[in-house]
């Protein structure tokens, strides 16, 4: 195969640059909605109400997100990439709008959940459609697209929300995403011919009862972050790794009826291994996005925006190693997905180390070492988990990579909640203590980091007996 399939004038000419614009909406609505609706918030609070409701505009945006997430894969075998993309837009697009004309906090949150449903359907939809638009060989460079799309999420998406918000037209934000939803829609129907579908085929039910063990996995993590009890915490994410493990089991036995790839309890099969390193290295990196504001607020003195600039850190760093790494050869594939994973411990232990008591220069270099090592190889560890996954179950495969991830952010935030509060940190805490209750905050999280290592050694040695990446 020549280096011109695999290059980004390939990726950017006549045959794929329309598809490929088209999964970069469909990510941007959704890589913005965090950092938009963080800084509209507080207009939407003084405005309606229902302060005490607030995290929960972040915790159904999730719920939906994930449960939505999870279907991807079954919605598009019956009713085509076409279809479902349109379908998740439009979702997405109602939820705009019902947060837009919500009279108080319920009707909103209610269009938070709606919002999920379709961010979610969306994302997933990228990681799954992704395989079926472009060769293999140019995937790598397809993620470090989307990785761009994430990054200048993370730049503009705090700016447009606070432009609304600062004039006091919070609604406003929400329909110009509204619209931005409609826009993709109309692209999505464009750009994509309808598919031949099997009406033979019959619509595969859900299994309801195992939803709610999902359902009530995440819910349970999202709860736990929002206490300020360690114990309450510490037993929520219990029983949120228990209903999340209950959920697997259960979800094995259903045969062609199940949301996740065969063999998910499998520690020998390299997808189950894949999405494991997927949860395990999310919910690594989350130890900075939760407590480094705290630090670099109360000790390093930042303001809010000096703290969003030193977050910023973390995507460009990500998005630049996958941008300098998106050219490999499959040969070199094991070693940079290795030595990622290593990358990704250093820098976690580095900021144990350098974070509560040094200059921000060199809190910056550690960030940028972590993400710098998960960033450049998240193209390849998508792909491989792909190939490694058995026909019939490639786009379960696909969908289920942003599930994984966004399981992991969630883990990750509320077993941050639990070391912080279990050590003592509350909102009056001094800088003093602060400052000694940082280096066992981000140290706490090394064991994930260990444990990702090991998926990343065993990852590729189970892989071999899978179909090679060609």
């Amino acid at each position: 195969m020549s280096m011109q399939t695999n290059s980004w004038k390939t990726l950017l000419g006549p045959q794929y640059r329309a598809r490929l614009v088209l999964l970069s909406l469909a990510l941007w609505l959704h890589a913005t909605n965090t950092m938009l609706t963080s800084t509209t918030m507080p207009s939407v609070v003084s405005d309606i109400g229902g302060h005490r409701l607030l995290s929960w505009a972040f915790s159904l945006y999730l719920i939906g997100s994930v449960v939505s997430g999870t279907q991807m894969s079954k919605l598009s075998r019956t009713a085509g990439i076409r279809n479902a993309m349109s379908g998740a837009g439009c979702l997405y697009l109602i939820g705009c709008f019902i947060c837009a004309v919500a009279p108080n906090m319920p009707c909103f949150l209610i269009g938070r959940l709606v919002q999920g449903l379709g961010g979610g359907g969306l994302v997933s939809l990228v990681y799954l459609s992704q395989h079926q638009f472009f060769p293999n060989t140019l995937i790598p460079r397809v993620v470090v697209s989307n990785s761009v799309v994430w990054m200048v999420a993370a730049f503009t998406g705090p700016l447009i929300g606070g432009s609304f918000a600062t004039y006091g037209l919070w609604r406003l934000a929400f329909i110009f995403f509204g619209l931005q939803a409609l826009l993709f829609i109309a692209v999505c129907l464009r750009q994509l011919a309808p598919e031949k579908m099997d009406t033979n085929q019959p619509m595969q039910s859900i299994a309801w009862w195992n939803m709610v063990l999902l359902v009530a996995s995440v819910f349970c993590v999202s709860v736990a972050g929002m206490q300020s009890y360690w114990f309450a915490s510490a037993l929520l994410v219990l029983l949120g790794v228990a209903s999340l493990y209950w959920f697997v089991v259960f979800d094995q036995r259903l045969g062609q009826r199940r949301m996740l790839p065969a063999g998910m309890l499998d520690f020998y099969n390299p997808v189950f291994v894949g999405l494991l390193l997927t949860l395990v290295q999310s919910a690594a990196l989350m130890s900075f996005v939760v407590y480094g504001p705290v630090v670099l607020v109360h000790v390093y003195e930042l303001s809010p925006l000096q703290t969003g600039f030193v977050l910023i850190t973390e995507a460009l760093a990500w998005c630049t190693a996958a941008l300098l790494f998106a050219g490999l050869k499959p040969a070199q594939e094991k070693n940079l997905l290795r030595i990622g994973s290593v990358l990704v411990t250093i820098g976690l232990f580095l900021q144990g180390v350098v974070v509560p008591n040094t200059q921000v220069i060199y809190i910056v270099m550690v960030l940028t070492i972590a993400c710098a090592g998960f960033g450049a190889s998240w193209g390849y560890l998508i792909r491989r988990v792909v190939d490694s996954a058995a026909v019939e179950d490639k786009d379960r495969a696909s969908s289920m990579l942003p599930v994984a991830q966004q399981m992991g952010f969630a883990f990750g935030a509320a077993y941050a909640g639990v070391v912080a509060n279990g050590l003592g940190y509350s909102g009056s805490s001094s800088v003093a203590e602060i400052q000694d209750i940082a280096p066992w905050v981000f140290f706490a999280f090394v064991p994930f980091a260990l444990y990702g290592n090991v998926c990343a050694w065993r990852f590729f040695l189970e892989s071999k007996a899978s179909t090679p990446v060609k």
